[in-house]
């Protein structure tokens, strides 16, 4: 799982106040003191990639195809649409190799305030998850969504790919690369260096027999 700011929604992962909905300003309050809670143990989403450097907007311009070019706008309407799908349909992320899954629903099949859980299917174990940064449709929105909240410019430099983009966060200690998939101008898949993480978007009740396992769970 990954560190990072989050908005729109607040979750952190096995800790206990039930997800609402904010005014950004409040939100992005809420979302820095839950990022200082204890956390508990979930796979590793911290890439490995070495890095590439991202090309300049008239480099990417010589080497590729019109057609292949993101321009920024388009990958912030991207990220943007990604997670405003996420939040209003829900949204799963699985793990290539199937070891983790993590579901986000929607606020009708929440239960008790609660709506997002953290799968491991090894041993099948589950865990509620209280921030929309741990899914990656939303990470990247967040951040420069909370970075425009502050009038600074977002650690985040991208270039374009024949499959969508590839991004470079240089908010933490060192530089960190992913490499998503768009289609319909959603983000479908992300390599992260470490794993391949499928999205798909929509959640129904047949996964929310796991969120309310989650919820039993934690309050034994």
């Amino acid at each position: 799982m990954r560190e990072a700011d989050s908005q729109f929604f607040c979750f952190e992962e096995g800790r206990g106040e039930a997800v609402k909905t904010f005014s950004l300003p409040v939100l992005i309050a809420l979302c820095l003191l839950l990022a200082s809670c204890a956390d508990t143990q979930s796979i590793d989403r911290e890439p490995s990639l070495p890095v590439s450097q991202p090309t300049t907007s008239s480099e990417t311009s010589s080497s590729q195809p019109e057609s292949e070019q993101i321009p920024r706008q388009g990958l912030l309407q991207v990220l943007a649409e990604s997670c405003e799908t996420a939040l209003d349909l829900g949204v799963e992320e699985v793990a290539g190799d199937s070891s983790f899954a993590y579901y986000l629903f929607p606020e009708e099949l929440s239960i008790d305030g609660f709506s997002a859980v953290e799968h491991e299917f090894a041993n099948d174990e589950v865990s509620l998850v209280w921030e929309t940064d741990v899914f990656y449709v939303c990470y990247f929105a967040n951040q420069i969504a909370l970075a425009d909240e502050f009038g600074v410019a977002a650690s985040i430099s991208f270039q374009a790919t024949p499959a969508g983009f590839e991004l470079v966060d240089e908010s933490f200690a060192g530089e960190r690369v992913y490499k998503m998939s768009v289609s319909d101008g959603l983000i479908t898949s992300v390599y992260d260096g470490s794993a391949k993480w499928l999205i798909r978007y929509g959640n129904d009740e047949e996964k929310v027999y796991l969120l309310n396992r989650a919820v039993e769970e934690f309050f034994g």
